[in-house]
């Protein structure tokens, strides 16, 4: 059997399409949660999000320690999932404080 080689294009390629909805997700959510920014900051902060939750979750697929596949939920890519909520909850968490 021979060995296979993938470019990191193609891995990265196939992680945005295989987490699309997840990002999507996200992406919306952190707008949400950062509508007191001028739009100019909402802007930036998006594509820098968007950014570092694609960088981690090809991390976090790449060392994927579990015995199940990462798409186990239909439609769910667990590694963005997860890369997601690690940009998402401190967030959310730090405005919740802020609130009381």
């Amino acid at each position: 059997m021979e060995e296979q080689h993938f470019t990191l294009s193609e891995i990265l390629l196939l992680q945005l399409l295989l987490g699309s909805i997840t990002y999507l997700i996200g992406s919306i959510a952190f707008f949400f949660l950062i509508k007191k920014l001028p739009m100019k900051w909402k802007v930036l902060a998006m594509i820098l999000q968007f950014s570092l939750a694609v960088a981690l979750s090809m991390v976090i697929w790449r060392f994927w320690p579990f015995p199940f596949d990462i798409m186990v939920f239909d439609g769910i890519n667990l590694p963005a999932l997860l890369a997601e909520l690690i940009f998402l909850l401190p967030i959310l968490i730090f405005q919740k404080r802020n609130r009381r």
